[in-house]
């Protein structure tokens, strides 16, 4: 059969057939960085590509060969997009969804391949909006972008985990998006956060089914006749809850001068410094939040503040219609006040499990002082003289947290005024809940002012009371705390 009576998917394969030998070939004679190899190789692969109904053109830069977005065929193009969308969906999975499908050997390959993503990305988004192209041309041009494809080409196991293309030949991997180790990262500097329960929103908002109220039960009497009382039936209450998710985001500065060798000399200090800033907005908006028009805090006044994204534990437990606040009088803690705090919780005090304690630092260093956890012959082996540590307090684990701050007033606010007190809280888990919009989105602009290029990082989540805080004591203040 001539090939002008061969289908394209004929032509294809016999073209997929003769690139492979041709790779193998120059491998074994070591030509496969000859430059005259890869000539033809471009040569074979373009035939290849228009036999399937795709034109190529060679990039403007650099005299790369490229795949040009306008000119591929419509159909082929929604194939490649949907193949690179499942493809993705898998890559961004943690390390942990991982282990669920692949062996050991390969999510270590999966996770390095994830750091490789995260680069191209932010390096990709960086240079296209310095040499003003788009975003997938100038991502090709990079060495990152390079070294990702040759090892997709090289690693036919990795291929398949991530399903991009058979072992002759695959469709290049371009980054679309962030894998799940920056948002590893983020949770692993948050300390109150993971404390809740949390949720995946598929949508934002997001509403949730929720039971509101409990089932009840009933004495049941003996059946003596055909037409005794029927068993009396209950329905548990339930409802919708809402999650609305607000952006949090953090900004970094470069220089205009920039190019990729500077750029990924401080990629993993940018992906360190972007992380950090996101999780201390996330930390310090769910102990201090306040989204009143005028806040709780007198010296958080702009819109972009992290602290008016919601309202906050500290904001729930002084404004509770229920007795959830406890004045320290200007005194040092004591463990009779927080048993006190734990016992305005009432039923949702109850079981230690379900709670935990949130102190500053000041506030740490106060409770490592109690005498009922002081030395050995009241704590053993566990004596704080001696570990300098302690995990817990009546059984609730202690969250230490920089962001409950210890410049507060007498009121357990601030007001510039009065600047010595410090505050901490008893808080039921249960009662607050976490969602998650699982992406974080880059942007980039220019300071034309200071000649510097801004990278902003923003991702979503949202934080919710369901069974409603602001009358049920489910985070307990205590307040007027001495510092000193």
């Amino acid at each position: 059969m001539s090939d002008n009576k061969k289908t394209p998917e004929e032509i294809v394969k016999e073209l997929g057939k003769k690139i492979a030998d041709e790779v193998k070939r120059a491998k074994e004679e070591g030509k496969e960085d000859d430059a005259l190899f890869k000539e033809k190789i471009e040569r074979m692969v373009k035939e290849q590509l228009e036999a399937a109904g795709v034109k190529a053109q060679q990039q403007a830069r650099k005299g790369e060969f490229d795949v040009g977005d306008e000119d591929v065929d419509e159909d082929v193009e929604k194939d490649v997009a949907k193949a690179q969308k499942i493809a993705m969906q898998k890559m961004l999975m943690s390390e942990r969804q991982l282990k669920r499908y692949h062996n050991d050997r390969v999510v270590e390959k999966l996770v390095e391949f994830q750091e490789l993503n995260d680069d191209a990305y932010l390096v990709g988004k960086m240079l296209a909006f310095k040499w003003g192209i788009p975003y997938q041309q100038a991502v090709r041009q990079t060495k990152i972008f390079r070294a990702i494809n040759e090892r997709l080409k090289s690693d036919e196991e990795l291929r398949k985990a991530l399903s991009t293309g058979q072992s002759s030949y695959g469709a290049e991997w371009i980054p679309t998006g962030f894998s799940s180790q920056l948002l590893e990262a983020i949770r692993l500097e948050l300390k109150v956060e993971p404390m809740f329960p949390s949720i995946n929103m598929p949508t934002n908002p997001y509403t949730m089914p929720i039971q509101t109220g409990k089932a009840q039960g009933y004495l049941i009497p003996e059946s003596t006749q055909d037409d005794s009382t029927r068993m009396k039936t209950t329905n548990a209450q339930t409802g919708n809850f809402t999650f609305t998710a607000k952006k949090f985001g953090a900004r970094m500065i470069w220089s205009e001068e920039m190019d990729e060798d500077s750029i990924v000399n401080v990629l993993e200090f940018a992906k360190a410094e972007l992380a950090t800033a996101i999780a201390e907005a996330r930390e310090t908006a769910i102990l201090n939040g306040d989204d009143s028009a005028t806040h709780q805090d007198a010296n958080v006044t702009s819109s972009y503040d992290a602290r008016k994204a919601f309202k906050g534990l500290r904001y729930y437990g002084l404004n509770c219609t229920s007795t959830s606040k406890l004045s320290f009088s200007n005194a040092a803690i004591t463990t009779a006040k927080m048993r006190s705090m734990r016992k305005l919780a009432g039923k949702y005090g109850v079981n230690p499990n379900n709670a935990f304690w949130v102190v500053s630092p000041n506030g740490y260093i106060q409770i490592l002082n109690l005498s009922e956890v002081l030395t050995a012959d009241k704590l053993p082996e566990k004596f704080t003289m001696m570990n300098g540590v302690l995990g817990a307090i009546d059984g609730s684990p202690i969250v230490v947290s920089e962001f409950l701050f210890d410049n507060l007033n007498a009121s357990g606010v601030y007001d510039d005024t009065t600047t010595d007190r410090t505050s901490l809280l008893y808080v039921y888990k249960p009662g607050f809940w976490v969602g998650n919009r699982l992406t974080i989105t880059l942007k980039v602009k220019e300071d034309v002012e200071t000649d510097q290029i801004i990278l902003i990082g923003k991702v979503r989540m949202a934080f919710e009371d369901p069974y409603n805080a602001l009358s049920e004591p489910m985070s307990i203040v205590g307040y007027n705390v001495a510092t000193s």
